[in-house]
């Protein structure tokens, strides 16, 4: 096992929906949480942000990235490097799903598929 001198942690999860208003309509009634609705660069992403409501991280919503995505949860783990951690995942056992890509103005991050089919993100918390 990998020493990290960097605490991994939960960072944010993001709720991938089919329909995107449905379920922020949903949940705000239902959690009390709000949502803000980003602009196009980032495919009209809705943020739910930490300290409005929810004990710890955000909360994001957003449609499937392909015609083959499915609804689901992907929870992000801060990594100390983006670059390094993509690396480690084949030599782990998982598969990248999606390279490192950047969302504008805020960060690069990665997808990775686990053994076992748990997907999970990778999110350095700072611009790379």
């Amino acid at each position: 096992m990998r020493n990290l001198a960097h605490p991994v942690k939960m960072d944010h999860a993001e709720l991938v929906s089919i329909d995107p208003a449905a379920t922020q309509k949903f949940l705000e009634p239902a959690s009390g949480l709000k949502f803000v609705t980003m602009g196009p660069e980032v495919g009209q992403y809705r943020m739910h942000r930490p300290g409005e409501g929810a004990a710890a991280g955000s909360i994001g919503i957003r449609e499937p990235m392909s015609p083959h995505g499915s609804p689901g949860t992907i929870s992000y783990l801060t990594v100390p490097n983006i670059d390094e951690s993509s690396r480690s995942v084949p030599a782990a056992g998982g598969k990248l799903r999606r390279e490192e890509t950047e969302v504008p103005q805020v960060a690069y991050l990665a997808v990775d598929l686990a053994p076992g089919g748990v997907v999970q993100g990778l999110y350095p918390g700072m611009p790379k």
